[in-house]
């Protein structure tokens, strides 16, 4: 926000610079909307040169893993800018930052970990993704800066090593991100579908919290771009003790997970009713 912010500012600046340069005699109408537009253009335009540049740098580079981060965030900033993402999050006090914990979200885009990792940037975060990530453009450079596993679901002796992977990485203080829907995801509905009760046999192994994650509105961003801001919030709940579940099976675990995240998110209607609301508590 203080980014998009930022942008705003240093775009009416630039028009108020253009009004003050230009004379067009009556037309003062015209000034302010040509101000606007070249404003718009200089501020968005460098901040794209500013992140091409880096972005070569950083290909033909091996920089050390904060400046990564950092040039990482920077695009997930601009893609929210660009897509008119407004991002809430809560329940960032329910963490102790010298622990590490498995999070279980919905999955609604193809999105859905810039709006974890960047509020958790303070938590050693990695991810279990599916091995095709790592064929992307992005996922070569930054799998590994984000402590990314890779799932490979066509091999099942190479799928139970990524699995020990996460599980190890938890044990040495790394929390992990799962959405263990996969692709049977419904991305038409915020609501979590039931998912693969395996992936909850980290939790087990791992003898790790659990957090369950909501993310509302995730998968309306790409229809939304660039014409209509989208409003997302993300809901990190309360971690669920060891104890809590150590007596459960996973199907049992995933049923519990899945009812907390579900209970927090509103229908459809209700969403639709209070669009112009940024998520007033759901009565």
């Amino acid at each position: 926000m203080l980014l998009l912010g930022l942008t705003f500012i240093e775009a009416g600046l630039l028009a108020w610079l253009f009004i003050a340069l230009v004379n067009l005699g009556s037309l003062l109408w015209l000034e302010i909307v040509l101000g606007i537009l070249i404003g718009l253009i200089v501020s968005v335009g460098h901040r794209i040169l500013f992140l091409t540049l880096m972005g070569i740098i950083n290909n033909h580079c091996k920089p050390h893993k904060k400046f990564n981060m950092f040039y990482f965030r920077c695009v997930c900033s601009a893609f929210m800018i660009l897509t008119r993402v407004h991002y809430k999050v809560e329940g960032l006090e329910n963490f102790d930052y010298s622990r590490s914990y498995l999070f279980i979200g919905n999955h609604k885009s193809n999105e859905d970990f810039m709006y974890t990792e960047i509020p958790l940037k303070k938590l050693k975060l990695g991810f279990l993704a599916k091995m095709e990530v790592g064929d992307s453009f992005y996922g070569k450079r930054y799998a590994k800066q984000l402590d990314c596993v890779l799932l490979n679901r066509s091999n099942d002796k190479e799928g139970a090593k990524s699995i020990i992977q996460v599980i190890n990485n938890i044990k040495k203080g790394t929390s992990m991100m799962i959405f263990p829907e996969g692709l049977r995801t419904d991305r038409s509905t915020n609501k979590m579908l039931e998912g693969h009760p395996g992936s909850y046999k980290v939790a087990l192994k791992a003898k790790c919290p659990i957090v369950p994650v909501s993310m509302i509105n995730t998968h309306k961003i790409m229809k939304n771009a660039p014409f209509r801001k989208t409003k997302v919030k993300v809901i990190f709940h309360k971690p669920i003790e060891y104890d809590e579940y150590k007596d459960l099976n996973t199907i049992e675990i995933e049923e519990k997970v899945r009812k907390i995240i579900n209970d927090s998110i509103p229908s459809e209607e209700w969403l639709y009713e209070h669009d112009r609301y940024h998520f007033q508590e759901k009565r």
